[in-house]
């Protein structure tokens, strides 16, 4: 530190890079991130040379690797300006690397939108310089992003190339993380069982090679699956478990996405304000880590969860800023629910607005159908069977309900099929 405050800036650039290296190896990555962004500071400082140029672009390219829970703005001037010095040079092995990694950082912030173009031309890249990782690893990242963007067929697509191809490679990390993200894809296609045992491959092969945060992401994917499949009382195990591991390591996304799907179990098991503090918990925590990643998914959880209770002002607020938010290049799952909520929101105006009513969920189903994401497909039906019964509907919300629960049933989406029972119920009174 005191090298980097003197005149010795040779001794201060060398001294902070093995620092950083230090603190990476004893998983000090807060310490060794802030050692790499001053090292480059002191680079920036100093008269270009083509040895100082090469300096910076290896120590952005070393940040950029360790930051997966740290990701930030600052990170992606760096690498941005390191990628315009590798371009001077004509460096065509930096150059693919940084535009894999501007791709990446673009994806940890849940800049979607920006993130699939980049990773798309480093695969390109990859293949042109016959690099194996740049022809491997973006497939996954963008089999990932297609979650987030709800791709869901897409990223499918992509996962079942990546995985073979990082298997192949020996990053067994890398394919610990894609198979939960293929978990999931196929959960939000309806198809709960193939997920549910991806998702348990995931966290056998996290623990099969310690590694601490996969396997927290995974249990946490578990309780998403489960979650779909209204098992709400069965979630909290996995939750749980997953949230403690990501607290001992420190992960603040995790945390966030745990706690988060945590809430909306307990708000559907009955817990009504728990579950709506520890959803907007979950989302702070989440964006604590300068990442929106699945912030706007536990949003739309959130805002419908708000209109259910009455909170008219607050699940129009969350609404409204997630679809904002897809509209700006980020997450567009969140979108599903976002419509739910508006639809809800509409009916508690005075007098109701049915137009607006039937306008939200007639955009939600058609998301859902061109997604192929027939679970929320079916949500939608079940909400929009409950506002025509509040509307005096009762035999169109009757025929409504009817394709709710046949795909709840096929689905074997148990917690779901009761909650329509209960309003087949009430229907039947009428």
């Amino acid at each position: 530190y005191h090298f980097s405050i003197s005149d010795h800036h040779d001794k201060a650039l060398e001294y902070l890079a093995l620092a950083a290296e230090k603190a990476e190896g004893l998983y000090a990555l807060v310490d060794a991130r802030r050692f790499y962004s001053t090292a480059i500071a002191l680079i920036d400082e100093r008269q270009r040379t083509p040895a100082l140029d090469k300096r910076r672009i290896d120590l952005s390219l070393k940040w950029a690797a360790i930051s997966a829970y740290g990701v930030s703005e600052e990170l992606l001037d760096a690498l941005r300006v390191s990628l315009s010095r590798a371009q001077e040079a004509g460096d065509e092995l930096p150059l693919a690397k940084l535009t894999y990694w501007i791709g990446m950082t673009h994806y940890q912030l849940a800049n979607y939108g920006e993130a699939m173009p980049l990773l798309e031309e480093s695969i390109r890249l990859g293949e042109a310089l016959g690099n194996e990782e740049l022809q491997t690893l973006p497939n996954n990242v963008i089999g990932r992003t297609c979650l987030g963007l709800a791709e869901f067929r897409k990223g499918i697509e992509y996962l079942e190339k990546g995985i073979p191809l990082v298997q192949q490679i020996g990053n067994q990390e890398e394919a610990a993380y894609s198979i939960g993200i293929l978990g999931l894809h196929y959960s939000f296609i309806g198809q709960f069982e193939k997920g549910y045992s991806l998702i348990q491959e995931a966290i056998s092969l996290s623990r099969a090679i310690g590694n601490k945060p996969r396997e927290a992401q995974s249990l946490i994917y578990e309780g998403l699956n489960q979650h779909y499949r209204g098992e709400w009382e069965a979630m909290l195990e996995p939750l749980s478990a997953g949230i403690e591991i990501a607290r001992a390591i420190g992960n603040p996304i995790s945390i966030g996405i745990g706690v988060g799907i945590k809430g909306a179990a307990l708000f559907h098991l009955g817990q009504r304000e728990e579950g709506l503090a520890r959803m907007g918990e979950g989302i702070a925590t989440i964006e604590s880590s300068g990442s929106r990643q699945a912030s706007l998914l536990i949003a739309s959880f959130l805002a419908e969860c708000h209109a259910l209770e009455g909170h008219q002002t607050e699940a129009m607020i969350l609404a409204h800023n997630i679809l904002e938010g897809s509209r700006a290049g980020g997450e567009r799952w969140g979108k599903f629910g976002a419509y739910r909520a508006l639809a809800l929101a509409a009916a508690l105006e005075e007098p109701p607005d049915w137009a607006a009513v039937e306008e939200h969920i007639a955009a939600g189903l058609a998301l859902a159908r061109d997604s192929g994401a027939r679970p929320l497909e079916a949500f939608a039906h079940l909400r929009h069977a409950g506002l025509l019964q509040q509307k005096g509907d009762v035999e169109k919300a009757r025929q409504t309900l009817q394709q709710a629960t046949a795909a709840f049933r096929e689905m074997e989406m148990t917690g779901w099929l009761e909650q329509a029972g209960k309003l087949r119920d009430a229907l039947a009174a009428h």
